[in-house]
């Protein structure tokens, strides 16, 4: 049971600015956590990785340590453990995205798109990406901080649907993840 007090916030800022007839640098920096130094209940922290956050880490791989130890209420063999924590009492998120059009243009008739050719609506578009993440713990007996943790990845968005493949920059692990996602990114 959780009966301290505690003071939370979050903040989400997103920035979209076309750079071009078919391309947009999409960026968004959110962070939030605990206001004071105090860990939060389990139900207000935050766990990093996974399609959400930084694809090129598994899900939850950025917990703050919260499940590097399993507990149970009993100690019966049979017993199911759980976790006391679910993440990190306070997070930093920056990610950037570059999306560009596909051009398709095919012949010059009277429907043309006015640069000579036809063009077609709803072709797919690329996108590259980057994210940066940082997350921090409380507890007695000081400050637990998971480093700063960067992925690089890329993908193709099609009308609604995205598929992506996104790599870690940062740790010993470098192996491609892909995931799919219905609609974009952030």
């Amino acid at each position: 049971r959780f009966d301290r007090p505690f003071t939370r916030a979050r903040l989400d800022v997103r920035r979209f600015q076309r750079v071009g007839a078919d391309a947009v640098l999409a960026l968004r920096a959110v962070g939030g956590g605990a206001l004071d130094r105090r860990p939060l209940p389990p139900q207000f922290q935050h766990a990093l990785g996974g399609p959400g956050s930084l694809p090129g880490y598994a899900p939850f791989d950025v917990d703050c340590g919260a499940r590097g130890l399993a507990v149970s209420r009993g100690g019966a063999a049979d017993e199911q453990a759980f976790f006391t924590s679910y993440g990190c009492d306070r997070f930093a998120l920056f990610q950037a995205e570059y999306r560009g059009g596909f051009d398709f243009r095919f012949g010059g008739d009277a429907r043309h798109d006015g640069h000579g050719g036809w063009k077609i609506d709803g072709a797919p578009n690329w996108i590259a990406f980057f994210d940066a993440a940082r997350g921090w713990s409380f507890d007695d007996t000081g400050t637990l901080d998971t480093g700063t943790l960067y992925d690089v990845g890329a993908g193709l968005l099609v009308g609604g649907v995205g598929v992506y493949g996104a790599v870690p920059l940062s740790g010993d692990e470098r192996d491609l993840r892909l995931f799919v996602r219905l609609g974009p990114r952030f």
